[in-house]
């Protein structure tokens, strides 16, 4: 049965018991059924539609098959399109998640061709990074060779088989191996172009909540959350701001995670993500496991349904911990950042906020500007990251002793010309990423860590026009005065 993503071995028995109904000679309803294959387990009744040729509906008292056992389940047909109505139980969506790809795009598969044999280069002659200043673990891997480019997102739209799922009381969904909600409501809805309706509310298991950092230098005077896109009610951005007002203490608040997205009365889409504990939250969606803490919140609209629509939004989070981040511990290994570099790989380095604007096209993720800061080192990241092809591309700034180059920054007179352009820091290196997401090549360009702010353009190869548009800051920017 593909549309479960269930088959039974050849040889393992099964029976079947069917009570139809028939109307002028034809078919018209299932009285009954009972159907027991290796897994599978599914009792219930069901209708067919005037033609007596096709079903239009099945309701099952239970269904089990594999991992997932559920209860009042209602399956209707509707032309081409499918509606799914779960009244409890859980969800093993491994299988389904896995198989997305394959059985819901009708036309224009995501196949991509195979990309050109990738030539070894030498690094950018700005750009200095020799294997040996790596750590053991990430010299004694394959030589490095030059990442290819990201690919480009998709210009073909694509076109998908309509379907609709309400399941309002699930016990829990099994997203991957040690990874599950709890407690889960989930309402969706596809058409032919795309997503029209996500909502999910779930909590989050126990045993992937974070240690809750303490809140250490945290910018108070900061707004928690993002601001709302257009049109969006003052009253929506208020509570996202009460939700996140403090980090819950371990042991007495529930982990959350809240996705909303549905058409706007303005016209268009609008998408929230929010959570408590965002280092559950990106463990439960199996994307990294190296953060521990933070409230996230993540705000955007896009002009039609996704993924054929671009979303445009904004990301923040606050109070996390990064641990043991391959990528991190190359970048400040390589920048001589040993003192940072060993807190990584330790109790972690804590991170006051993240904040930035990206667009999400075809699974790529790209940035004009994103800024973490916390008490030991500020960072910005521009570029992109390939979610589907789980590939990174990106470059930026990394700021040591983010506290110092705070003080120094904000030094009238003085400040700018130690500091350089807004944000910058005197201390600073710039830096290159691409690769694989979860291990990265990683260059630095050792100079600008040696040069006042004001040089520092000239030993990254950045312009030294004293344009400030283009150039990120890993620091807040200084009040006015």
């Amino acid at each position: 049965m593909p549309q479960l993503y269930w088959s039974k071995d050849a040889g393992l028995p099964g029976t079947a018991e069917v009570t139809l109904g028939l109307s002028d000679l034809k078919l018209a309803t299932i009285e009954k059924f009972d159907v027991r294959a290796g897994t599978l387990r599914g009792r219930g009744k069901g209708r067919f539609d005037d033609s007596g040729k096709k079903l239009a509906s099945v309701s099952l008292d239970a269904l089990s098959f594999d991992d997932t056992q559920l209860e009042n389940v209602t399956v209707s047909w509707l032309g081409e399109g499918t509606a799914v109505h779960i009244g409890g139980g859980t969800v093993d969506a491994v299988p389904f998640l896995a198989g997305e790809d394959v059985h819901n795009v009708k036309l224009g598969e995501r196949d991509r061709p195979a990309p050109e044999p990738v030539q070894q280069t030498a690094p950018e002659p700005d750009v200095v990074a020799t294997d040996r200043d790596l750590p053991a673990q990430v010299r004694n891997r394959a030589p490095v060779v030059e990442a290819p480019p990201l690919r480009e997102p998709r210009t073909e739209p694509y076109v998908f088989t309509p379907f609709a799922l309400n399941a309002p009381r699930l016990k829990a969904i099994r997203i991957g191996p040690g990874r599950s909600m709890e407690a889960v409501s989930l309402e969706l809805r596809r058409g032919r172009d795309g997503w029209q309706r996500i909502a999910i509310n779930a909590l989050l298991p126990r045993e992937l909540w974070s240690p809750d950092p303490e809140s250490k230098g945290a910018d108070n005077e900061d707004s928690a959350q993002p601001d709302r896109p257009n049109g969006s009610a003052a009253a929506e951005s208020q509570a996202l701001q009460q939700e996140a007002v403090q980090v819950p203490a371990p042991g007495t608040v529930a982990r959350r995670l809240s996705i909303d997205y549905g058409p706007q009365d303005a016209g268009g889409y609008r998408f929230v993500l929010e959570s408590n504990d965002m280092g559950a939250t990106l463990r439960a969606l199996g994307k990294f496991d190296t953060i521990h803490g933070g409230r996230l919140a993540i705000v955007g609209t896009s002009a039609g349904p996704m993924p054929n629509a671009p979303l445009v939004a904004r990301i923040e989070a606050r109070d996390y911990v990064l641990v043991d981040a391959p990528a991190m511990v190359s970048l400040l290994t390589v920048a001589s950042l040993t003192g940072i570099s060993d807190s990584m790989q330790g109790e972690g380095i804590r991170f006051s906020r993240l904040i930035g604007d990206f667009t999400l096209t075809d699974g790529i993720m790209e940035t004009e500007l994103l800024r973490a800061y916390g008490p030991a080192l500020g960072l910005t990241a521009r570029g992109k990251i390939d979610f589907d092809e789980f590939l990174v591309e990106l470059e930026g700034t990394a700021v040591p002793a983010y506290s110092v180059n705070r003080v120094l920054n904000l030094i009238p007179l003085l400040g700018p010309i130690l500091t350089g352009r807004e944000g910058e820091g005197m201390f600073a290196v710039t830096y290159r990423m691409t690769g694989p997401l979860d291990d990265p090549d990683v260059a630095v360009n050792p100079l600008s860590a040696l040069a006042p702010g004001f040089l520092r353009a000239m030993f990254s190869g950045r312009s030294s026009s004293g344009d400030d548009e283009d150039v990120p800051s890993a620091l807040p920017d200084r009040p006015d005065r």
